[in-house]
């Protein structure tokens, strides 16, 4: 029981690893598989004043939906794929989220 407890402890504050990555800095990002990482990286669009967003599909060859970048995990589908919420299940009604 006092090993169980401890468990979740630590998973409640983070301090135990899942195996998946976080994105460290302003925002913590959290349940972003390490292979996707890269795609999770803000992007600060020229037109938009330098303000921080995140590309809900970045490999869109044309204009693609993008979302302020700390509505990340805020337990609130703001892409229209799910993809804004890696690491919640906010998106778990889109086919094949976890």
């Amino acid at each position: 029981m006092t090993r169980l407890l401890s468990t979740t402890l630590l998973y409640s504050f983070g301090i135990y690893s899942n195996g998946l990555d976080t994105i460290e800095g302003k925002h913590k990002l959290m349940g972003v598989n390490p292979k996707l990482r890269q795609y999770y990286e803000p992007v600060a669009p020229p037109q938009f004043g330098g303000h921080q967003f995140f590309q809900c599909d970045p490999l869109a060859r044309s204009a693609t939906e993008l979302v302020p970048y700390e509505n990340l995990n805020d337990d609130f589908c703001d892409c229209s794929n799910g993809a804004d919420e890696p690491g919640t299940a906010a998106c778990s009604h889109f086919p094949g989220a976890a």
